[in-house]
Formats: structure tokens, sequence, C-alpha cells
């Protein structure tokens, strides 16, 4: 059971965005797991990303998962990497459109304090 949830609106042109935030756990060995759906525009996915980098900036047990509507190789993704412990994924899976993906714009990014396996099998 999460000790905190909290659901932060992000910043944008268009309100409505938000990253909801569960803490599991106490200090440096509790786990922080995020969930996003960020904006269509790159300006204001970079200002989202980095207010979510804020959120997790030194954490090396987070979890961000969600709707980035983006690639990974994005320079915004490039920043949000540089600013947290957050780490790129190891494959790349397509996501979008649900019915035939073509596009990888949806993410489960973890930090260096974790580890996963079998992702990309």
């Amino acid at each position: 059971e999460p000790r905190e949830v909290i659901d932060h609106p992000l910043p944008g042109r268009i309100s409505g965005r938000g990253v909801l935030l569960a803490r599991f756990g106490d200090g440096d060995e509790g786990l922080l797991v995020a969930i996003v759906h960020l904006s269509l525009g790159a300006s204001s996915r970079m200002s989202q990303l980095g207010f979510i980098a804020e959120l997790l900036h030194d954490h090396k047990h987070a979890v961000l998962m969600g709707d980035f509507n983006c690639p990974i190789d994005r320079p915004e993704m490039d920043a949000l990497f540089r600013q947290t412990r957050l780490q790129p994924p190891e494959c790349v899976v397509n996501t979008f459109p649900s019915w035939r993906p073509q596009r990888a714009i949806d993410h489960i990014l973890i930090g260096d304090g974790l580890s996963c396996s079998g992702a990309c099998a």
C-alpha cells in the first residue's frame, strides 16, 4: 500500500495533464512510482518533463511510466535522463496506434537502482 499518493498538475498551455506520484516505503530505499500522460507539443513536454525531473531527480528507486506522446530519442527525453537517475529502456516497443502499433510513444523508465528482466523478450 502506498505511503502517499499525490496528483500533481503539469505545466502546459492546456490544463488537465498531470503526474500521479505514489511513494512506497521511506528514505533512499523507498520506491517512487509516477504515471503520466504528456502533451503533444515538444515545448510543453519539455516543461512537463522538467517538472517531473524535479520530483524524481535523485531517486535511484523510481519508475516513470505512461503516454509520453514522443519517441525515446527526443531532446526532451534526453534532458529528463540528464536530470534524473532514470535510464533509457533497453528496447523499444511500438504502442501506437493500439490496433497496429507503429510508433513507440508509451514508455516505462526505471531508475539506476532498479533492474528489469524479460522486457525485451
